[in-house]
C-alpha cells in the first residue's frame, strides 16, 4: 500500500534542505563602524549582527554596545578570521559591553553581536565606538594581559572538559582491572 504522505515529505525535506543551504550561503550583512557613528538596531535571538573597522598594528580601540533588553556576546575577530576576544560581562539585558584593543596587525577586523541565549526574544543594542588611537604603553600592556587572560580562560575550560571526559572511577576500574585478570574477583584494591 502506497502511502499518500511520501511525496509531499520528500517535497518538504528537499524545501528545507535548500532554505538551510541558502541561509549557509549568505552570511551576515556586514556594517561599517566609524568613530562618532553610534549603531542602533534591534536583536533577537540566534542573530548574528557583523561590524567591520579597519585598524593599523598598535591603534587601540575601544567599543561598547549598551544593551537594551537583550543579553549579548561580543567577539572581536582579526583580519585573518581568528577570534582575539569574547566579552559577555555579568551586567545581563541592560548596560555595557565594554571592549577594548590593540591591534597587533593591520586590517579589517570585525566586530559580531549575537544574543547570549539562542531563543531570546528581540531587544535592542546601541554599538559604538569610544576611542580609535594609537595606544599607549599602559593600553599595550593592558591589552596584552587581558589576550592572556582570554587564553588561560580556554584552556582552564578545555583542562576541565578533559578532566569530565576521563574522570577516574575506581569501581570501573577494578571491573576493568577484573575483566582482563589483573585483580582476583572480590579484591577490593584498585
Amino acid at each position: 500500500m502506497r502511502n499518500p504522505n511520501r511525496p509531499a515529505s520528500w517535497i518538504i525535506i528537499l524545501i528545507l534542505s535548500l532554505w538551510s543551504f541558502s541561509l549557509a550561503q549568505n552570511p551576515p550583512e556586514i556594517g561599517e563602524l566609524e568613530q562618532g557613528k553610534p549603531i542602533e538596531r534591534e536583536l533577537a535571538g540566534g542573530e548574528v549582527h557583523a561590524y567591520s573597522i579597519q585598524l593599523t598594528a598598535g591603534q587601540f580601540l575601544s567599543v561598547v554596545v549598551d544593551q537594551r533588553g537583550i543579553d549579548v556576546v561580543v567577539s572581536l575577530f582579526g583580519p585573518d578570521g581568528k577570534q582575539l576576544i569574547e566579552v559577555d560581562s555579568p551586567s545581563g539585558a541592560k548596560g555595557p559591553e565594554p571592549v577594548s584593543f590593540v591591534a597587533t596587525s593591520s586590517g579589517a577586523h570585525q566586530i559580531r553581536v549575537r544574543s547570549l541565549d539562542k531563543a531570546a526574544g528581540p531587544g535592542r543594542y546601541e554599538v559604538k565606538v569610544e576611542a580609535l588611537r594609537t595606544a599607549t604603553p599602559r593600553e599595550k600592556l593592558e591589552s596584552q594581559a587581558k589576550e592572556l587572560a582570554q587564553v588561560l580562560a580556554r584552556r582552564k575550560e578545555q583542562s576541565r572538559r578533559l578532566r569530565e571526559r576521563y574522570r577516574f572511577d575506581p569501581h570501573t576500574a577494578k571491573r576493568s582491572h577484573q575483566s582482563v585478570g589483573v585483580l582476583p574477583e572480590g579484591s577490593d584494591v584498585v
